[in-house]
């Protein structure tokens, strides 16, 4: 039995997928770099890349982690290409910015040029990123047909959040095939299920995860505990937590929210529609909204090594 305070009602833990357990910034910027020498060619690198190329000569390229660094302003596929125009127009700040990339007045500066250029660039963004048939998704879709699984491994998983989530299945309480008590993994994801669950089993082969954690229902990532744009095509959070909590078979107050993005406006939305219990675990977070959130009384600041803990306490402290 793992070292922590195990519930004794069920909670559905309604965690982002993306920031929290899945790295997959650097698949972005691969798709993104590519679908931007689709429109401006030449640009950056110079040519596309391949998944291998991408992984073992370019995942620390300075354009990369500029692109990483500023990966929290993407809220939609357009963004990525406001993101790069930023960082193409501005190398003296860029460089500024991978010297020190928690200075919040450099990150402030970025952001206010990013709503500029976005301003600017519509007929680009849309071209860029609206629509399965934008360049970004076409990219995309070239990238995992032409090799599926070399497209996957441009991703990773958090090698801090792993052990977290796997103490929280260990603590479960089953009555043969029925969870009784503790704590149950599930994800609110943006991305598809197909693909969330496909990076799942290939993290289970390459030992990433425990073998098996991805199929069966005691895993630390069930099938259909993921949560994503097949069952919920507009991806908004309420319905996809209304799901969890239907599919775990428990009220709304059990289904507690895990986002990696500090957002007062999805908060209060959850919060209206009963969804009280909210934790943010910086993950794809600007400096600034980690700052925001230390004095928020609203939502819980949790660390990424002791997470699992400090949910048990939680738990313990409002008597579940």
């Amino acid at each position: 039995m793992p070292n922590i305070y195990v519930p004794k009602n069920r909670i559905a833990i309604a965690s982002s997928f993306e920031g929290i357990f899945n790295n997959g910034a650097t698949e972005c910027a691969l798709t993104s770099l590519n679908a931007y020498h689709n429109q401006e060619p030449g640009a950056f690198l110079g040519k596309k890349l391949t998944p291998q190329v991408f992984s073992t000569s370019y995942r620390s390229h300075p354009i990369v982690q500029a692109f990483l660094i500023l990966r929290p302003m993407v809220e939609i596929a357009e963004d990525y290409r406001t993101v790069l125009d930023v960082i193409r127009s501005n190398p003296s700040k860029v460089t500024d910015l991978l010297r020190n990339p928690t200075d919040i007045a450099t990150y402030s500066w970025f952001e206010r040029e990013f709503h500029t250029l976005k301003g600017n660039t519509q007929r680009e963004r849309e071209e860029f990123g609206k629509g399965k048939e934008s360049l970004f998704y076409r990219e995309r879709k070239a990238l995992q047909e032409a090799d599926y699984s070399a497209w996957l491994a441009t991703q990773e998983p958090y090698a801090d959040t792993v052990p977290q989530f796997r103490t929280l299945v260990d603590g479960q309480i089953w009555d043969g095939e029925t969870p009784v008590s503790g704590f149950y993994p599930r994800f609110a994801t943006s991305k598809d299920e197909e693909s969330t669950h496909a990076l799942c089993v290939l993290y289970s082969e390459i030992g990433a995860l425990e073998k098996g954690d991805a199929i069966g229902e005691r895993c630390v990532i069930p099938r259909n505990g993921i949560i994503g744009m097949e069952t919920v095509p507009d991806r908004n959070k309420v319905k996809q937590l209304a799901v969890i909590g239907e599919r775990l078979g428990v009220p709304r107050s059990q289904v507690w929210r895990l986002n990696d993005r500090y957002d007062p406006a999805q908060q209060e939305e959850l919060n209206d529609n009963g969804f009280v219990y909210q934790f943010f675990l910086p993950g794809y977070a600007a400096p600034h909204e980690i700052e925001k959130a230390k004095e928020d009384r609203f939502v819980r600041l949790l660390d990424r090594k002791n997470f699992a803990r400090q949910l048990g306490e939680a738990a313990e402290h409002w008597n579940f």
